[in-house]
């Protein structure tokens, strides 16, 4: 049951925890967040109350589960450290990139298909499935004094090249496509492609 959970149940059940996030988004958009938000959305939609209260809710619900796994993943999932100096401490840079690595599978030693510049080359990180990757804060919710596993996220490599970027007191800092609702970076598959990944 252990393969079975990690690699169906989990995953179906994060899809379907996404897919309420973002009804709930689209609701509160349309209905608002008030407090007769759910009387209205259950009129409109032929609903009973406790089922559009219960959808109004599923984004914090969604974001409280994000939470919750990633203080889990700061106490199981394995130390990543860059792969050259970064100017940081070293305990900071470890932290930074072992938040954006998460429970991604790292290959350790594969090199990149694409051509990486120097001063990201220290981030660099190749992730089964993904490819080549870097390790990048992304703009607009990296915040100097934030909290990295919210913040730091792996990107393919031609993803952070398109993108651009910038270097933040150490940090690459990269406007990628970031779904805010599911706190995820948007993949582009040639970019997964071009890396030597697998988007499947």
């Amino acid at each position: 049951m252990g393969a079975l959970e990690r690699e169906v149940v989990i995953p179906a059940q994060a899809e379907l925890a996404r897919a309420g996030a973002l009804r709930s988004r689209l609701l509160r958009e349309h209905f608002g967040t008030g407090p007769d938000a759910a009387e209205r959305a259950a009129a409109e939609l032929g609903w009973d109350v406790g089922k559009a209260r219960k959808a109004l809710a599923a984004h914090d619900d969604y974001r409280t589960w994000v939470r919750e796994g990633a203080a889990h993943a700061r106490t199981s999932v394995p130390v990543h450290r860059p792969s050259g100096d970064t100017g940081l401490p070293a305990r900071l840079a470890a932290t930074l990139m072992t938040a954006a690595c998460r429970e991604e599978e790292i290959v350790s030693g594969r090199p990149s298909p694409v051509p990486i510049p120097d001063e990201l080359a220290p981030w660099y990180v190749y992730v089964r499935g993904l490819g080549a990757c870097i390790a990048v804060a992304v703009e607009g919710v990296h915040t100097p004094d934030g909290n990295p596993w919210e913040y730091m996220t792996v990107a393919p490599v031609v993803m952070v090249l398109e993108a651009g970027w910038t270097v933040h007191e150490g940090v690459i800092v990269s406007p990628v496509p970031y779904d805010l609702g599911s706190e995820c970076v948007i993949f582009d598959e040639d970019a997964i492609l071009a890396g030597g990944g697998d988007p499947q």
